[in-house]
């Protein structure tokens, strides 16, 4: 369960949690899967489309797994009680921050002549982001 132990050791898990994240991790592989599937199929077609409404829907497509990744995490939160709610939120806090802090130097960057990083990386060092405060802020409530 890698995808559990990211959010809570198995020592301390009681089994309506171990219940709660096996059924995030059902929601998060098939969100996932949708991502991949739709991100594929719009990278290999958008050059093939004519500009206009068509390509921009097929452009956005890979936004349904984002969205529903997203939901099966704010799903999985909205199932914990409030001490576990309480470090999602701080270190959700901290992802922010750190994002919001390192695409400001990014944007500062560019005006040294850096290459400009693609906004689909926002994303994946928010989640990141979290992924590493979450031990941290956890900790300081034990």
């Amino acid at each position: 369960m890698l995808i559990h132990s990211v959010f809570e050791s198995e020592s301390t898990c009681t089994a309506a949690e171990r219940k709660s994240a096996r059924r995030y991790q059902i929601e998060l592989l098939a969100s996932m899967a949708l991502y991949v599937v739709t991100l594929f199929v719009s990278i290999r077609n958008v050059d093939h489309v004519a500009a206009g409404p068509g390509k921009v829907a097929l452009a956005l497509l890979p936004v349904f797994g984002i969205v529903a990744t997203s939901l099966a995490l704010v799903r999985y939160v909205l199932r914990q009680d409030e001490m576990q709610r309480r470090t999602f939120v701080d270190a959700a806090a901290i992802a922010a921050i750190v994002t919001a802090v390192a695409t400001m130097m990014l944007g500062f960057l560019e005006n040294a002549g850096v290459p400009r990083i693609s906004m689909t990386w926002v994303w994946a060092m928010t989640m990141s982001s979290f992924a590493v405060s979450l031990p941290f802020v956890r900790r300081r409530f034990r």
